[in-house]
């Protein structure tokens, strides 16, 4: 710390030199302008200077302390209090990570609209024992990916069978067909099968 340095002395009852009163003068303004802290801030006081927890916010008053008087970095984490966190401009995006593991299978959608399925197909009926009494029967597949709501068919070739055709049952695969005016008639035969199903 400095300290003040004044270059003469004197002794009561004798003659002092002017010269040297000015020069104790002049050595007390020069450390009072260079040593002693100033209120314009000339002359700040160092850090040192200044006891911990002397600066409290009832005596620094307000917009004092603006952004030009902090220096660069000298504001840092440990220097905050608890709660308060310093915030920077947001940073670039980073690189896209890994992918991960794939989710859980999502709830079935809901049904999509009813379509129309049509053929034709030749097939042979084969006579056979159902539902109590013999009748002419054959199977094909329907190709909808499910069991139809509805299904219709009918001969599609009147020179090879003469008579009605209707759906004997339906299933997720395949529609059955019996030839109504067959029933015993033939042990098997060829005939020709319109359809169509709605899904």
């Amino acid at each position: 710390m400095a300290s003040l340095n004044i270059p003469y002395s004197f002794t009561n009852n004798t003659v002092a030199n002017a010269t040297q009163v000015n020069d104790n003068f002049l050595a007390v303004k020069n450390f009072s302008e260079a040593s002693v802290v100033q209120v314009d801030g000339s002359v700040q006081a160092g850090t040192g200077a200044i006891a911990d927890s002397a600066v409290t916010t009832a005596k620094i008053a307000n917009s004092a302390v603006a952004t030009a008087k902090i220096a660069d970095g000298a504001i840092t984490s440990a220097k905050l209090a608890a709660g308060v966190a310093v915030s920077g401009p947001q940073g670039a995006t980073g690189a896209q990570g890994a992918t991960g593991p794939q989710g859980a299978v999502g709830p079935q959608g809901a049904v999509g609209p009813s379509g129309v399925v049509r053929g034709t197909v030749v097939t042979t009926f084969i006579n056979v024992s159902a539902g109590g009494r013999t009748r002419m029967l054959t199977a094909f597949a329907h190709g909808c990916g499910a069991q139809p709501s509805g299904v219709a068919v009918y001969n599609g070739d009147h020179g090879a069978m003469q008579g009605l055709f209707h759906v004997y049952s339906v299933d997720g695969t395949n529609i059955t067909v019996e030839a109504v005016d067959y029933g015993g008639v033939f042990s098997s035969i060829v005939g020709r099968i319109y359809y169509m199903a709605v899904v």
